[in-house]
């Protein structure tokens, strides 16, 4: 009986690319739960399994490593909100303010998320550290550019709206640094009055541009 054939290897290019993901992981879940200046190259090798000398096949620095981690943690982030968003849109919710006010929770969940943390300690990493400022700039333009673009995507009714840019940056700071203090207070009506806060002024600017245009 012929012995049947060793099974083909991936083919290099395809365990380079799972390789990269690996650390990329590995990266975000080591900012996440042990925060920037914990996270070496040589704890994400470790947790990905891989050498060092890997790491830096694919990564010339920490910062080249911390960059395309945030790319590819915004890009995570901006693909499970749309799944979450479409489904809700199935759903059949029409009115505007409704589907604001269902996006705006949907968000504070995000933010809310070990996912976010990564990100966060990032942002407060560029402000000493300007090779990682330098490495980390040009993504997060495209970040807040693909946010703009999915919110026009997700609300029809004002992609056309003068100060979208603006409305979703806003939204995105305020939460950001809601998320940035929350460790620090714990008072769950201090938060709630944030969220209100946030959704009045959203609201109130949705309802101006969509009267003025009826």
């Amino acid at each position: 009986m012929v012995p049947a054939p060793d099974p083909p290897r991936a083919p290099q290019q395809a365990r380079s690319v799972a390789s990269r993901a690996r650390l990329l992981d590995a990266t975000i879940d080591c900012l996440s739960s042990r925060g920037h200046g914990s996270t070496t190259t040589t704890e994400v090798a470790k947790r990905a399994g891989l050498s060092q000398g890997a790491l830096y096949k694919h990564f010339p620095s920490k910062a080249s490593l911390m960059g395309a981690a945030a790319e590819r943690l915004f890009g995570q982030l901006i693909e499970d909100y749309r799944r979450g968003f479409d489904a809700l849109a199935a759903e059949a919710i029409g009115d505007v303010e409704m589907r604001l006010r269902s996006a705006l929770t949907m968000l504070w969940q995000v933010f809310d998320s070990p996912a976010l943390a990564a990100a966060t300690e990032l942002y407060v990493a560029t402000r000493t550290d300007d090779e990682l400022a330098a490495a980390v700039a040009p993504i997060l333009e495209r970040h807040n550019e693909n946010l703009r673009v999915e919110a026009a995507r997700s609300f029809p009714e004002l992609a056309e709206h003068p100060h979208l840019s603006s409305i979703v940056g806003g939204t995105m700071s305020t939460m950001q640094g809601a998320s940035l203090f929350a460790p620090m207070n714990r008072s769950t009506e201090h938060a709630a009055e944030i969220r209100a806060f946030l959704e009045r002024v959203i609201l109130a600017e949705a309802r101006a541009y969509l009267e003025a245009r009826s």
